[in-house]
């Protein structure tokens, strides 16, 4: 196997992530889930993190009846012995953990005015978005660090580029989070560059997911007219940047943040 993050030599077979370990937070459902479908038909094999293990069990099952190699294991990211035991778990099975994709995240539609006082369900979007992030982060990294190197993925959100949708959809702990994950995502790029592991951020524009829940019918129209694309991204779409930024062909990018947003942020 080539080292990890090492200058292709050709192109002939891209984004190809066969004998590749990969883990995905939140890859149960939702963007998780085509994130998930990417790096598994792309050959990697995936363990799929998530609170609701039932759930991971029923989407890993999907996709192993389909021929990949993916399991589901318990973590909840906002617990630290929680993500001890998970990346314990994982790194025993797999023997070693080649990419992270940091896509498990909450968020919160209300006003700021409307927010509890003691900001219990702010400083709460904030441990699971950003801390739990780096909780997971620093475990793997570790690792990765001893084995030679590894890449990281984190799924922000074009939420944090912008602020004019809190007008009409405030969330501002989802989005101060996705903001310093963007930030975070660059940091890490530079201070992990020398164990030779790459850290990149990718920022789905208006995607399918549970979020559309979040949306009434006007809102969501309303999102749909502003992209270039006219309509929203799905799942599998951003799964195909994160197989991309994880292959070969991607070696020499590094501390970028790459919107997916149907041009979302060209006509913001």
């Amino acid at each position: 196997m080539d080292p990890m993050n090492s200058a292709i030599k050709d192109i002939k077979n891209p984004m190809d992530l066969s004998g590749k370990n990969v883990i995905v937070t939140g890859g149960n459902r939702g963007i998780g889930f085509g994130i998930s479908t990417a790096f598994a038909q792309r050959g990697a094999r995936v363990a799929i993190l998530c609170r609701n293990v039932e759930e991971g069990r029923r989407a890993a099952a999907g996709l192993v009846s389909e021929g990949y190699k993916v399991t589901a294991v318990k973590c909840d990211i906002s617990s630290g012995e929680s993500v001890r035991q998970a990346v314990e778990v994982v790194w025993k099975d797999f023997g070693r953990v080649d990419v992270l994709v940091n896509n498990a995240g909450i968020s919160l539609k209300k006003a700021f005015l409307e927010l509890d006082d003691d900001l219990k369900e702010f400083t709460g979007i904030v441990d699971v978005n950003l801390i739990g992030t780096v909780r997971i982060t620093l475990a793997c990294a570790k690792r990765m660090a001893q084995a030679g190197g590894g890449c990281i993925i984190n799924i922000t959100s074009v939420g944090g580029f912008l602020s004019s949708a809190a007008e009409f959809q405030p969330m501002s702990g989802y989005q101060a989070s996705k903001a310093a994950l963007n930030h975070l995502t660059k940091v890490l790029a530079v201070e992990l560059g020398r164990h030779n592991i790459r850290v990149n951020g990718v920022a789905p524009g208006p995607t399918h997911s549970a979020l559309d829940d979040m949306m009434d019918e006007k809102m969501r129209n309303s999102a749909g007219g502003k992209m270039c694309t006219r309509r929203f991204g799905e799942g599998i779409e951003v799964g195909a940047m994160c197989a991309f930024l994880a292959s070969a062909e991607a070696a020499q990018i590094d501390g970028s943040i790459i919107a997916v947003d149907g041009g979302l942020l060209v006509k913001a």
